[in-house]
């Protein structure tokens, strides 16, 4: 393949990517960059699901603790492919809900159009998701609320994805 093959190939996928994505991709991150909320250490109940995570990531060992009241199994599993490449802090731990995070909103744009909403209100619908305040107040801890929101509406997504598949 040669230079100008490739340079159109790119133009194509450059031109079909929704403004809408970009839009949400920009706003996320500049507000993730603005507040850099990349600090070692616990906010509220973070410290029992750490914990948690600690168990499994550095011992090899599932071990809910006991002042945990939801499992988290699946949070702790994501997270620990965030460490293998990252090692492990609580920083880590973060960034892992703060990508999830950012997974389900590109879902939920996708969920949307899905399920026939236009472009822009996707668009706006996706970021009122963000900016509500409990999703802004909890996604740069390891609590569970982000990551139980995230994996329903990436579940919605696929599930809606699968059955309008012909």
């Amino acid at each position: 393949m040669d230079a100008a093959t490739l340079k159109i190939k790119i133009s194509q996928i450059i031109k079909n990517i929704p403004i809408g994505l970009v839009v949400i991709t920009v706003i996320f991150w500049a507000i993730f960059l603005l507040m850099w909320p990349l600090y070692n250490n616990a906010l509220w109940d973070d410290f029992v699901y750490i914990l948690s995570a600690e168990n499994f990531i550095v011992d090899g060992k599932m071990q809910i603790h006991e002042a945990s009241g939801v499992p988290l199994i699946s949070q702790i599993w994501w997270a620990s492919i965030f460490t293998k490449f990252l090692g492990y802090s609580i920083v880590t731990l973060k960034l892992s809900v703060v990508s999830l995070l950012y997974f389900a909103l590109i879902c939920l744009y996708f969920l949307l159009r899905e399920l026939g909403v236009n472009k822009f209100n996707s668009t706006v619908f996706s970021l009122l998701f963000f900016a509500y305040p409990w999703t802004m107040l909890f996604a740069y801890s390891f609590l569970t609320d982000v990551p139980a929101i995230s994996w329903v509406v990436i579940a919605l997504f696929f599930y809606t994805r699968g059955l309008n598949i012909n």
